[in-house]
């Protein structure tokens, strides 16, 4: 089964007295997933793979000395799985953000004031062993 989710984020904000955006908005942003769980195959069991897109626009609605920023979009994949040792579930994610390596910038971002990117490619592999707590007890 294939699934689509989608967000959208928009924040409008404009201090009505001066008639003038206020600081640190973040723009519009879309993020989409495709996903889809995968069949059991071994001893791998509630497979799921999945695909995201985040496309930001660009901010240009600033406030005196706030630096605009340019829109991007970033691509990233997660593959999930969970399996048993000696009847202890293990789960398993390996996640890849930002594929293509893309440079860009988070407006809302601390660094982005010191013109330093968002992070680039990012692997990242998460094991996680639930404990029942009962049993060392």
């Amino acid at each position: 089964m294939l699934e689509l989710n989608m967000g959208v984020e928009y924040v409008y904000a404009v201090n009505t007295d001066l008639r003038r955006p206020l600081p640190s908005v973040p723009p519009l942003n879309l993020i989409t997933e495709f996903a889809s769980n995968l069949p059991d195959w071994k001893f791998f069991k509630n497979n799921r793979f999945s695909l995201d897109m985040t496309v930001a626009s660009g901010q240009i609605f600033t406030v005196p000395n706030e630096l605009t920023t340019p829109g991007y979009l970033i691509f990233g994949a997660n593959a999930k799985t969970s399996f048993e040792i000696k009847a202890q579930q293990i789960d398993m994610i390996f996640k890849i953000n930002n594929i293509s390596n893309t440079r860009y910038f988070n407006h809302i971002s601390f660094y982005r004031r010191l013109r330093i990117p968002e992070p680039g490619r990012d692997i990242q592999l998460i094991i996680s062993i639930p404990l029942d707590l009962k049993h060392y007890l």
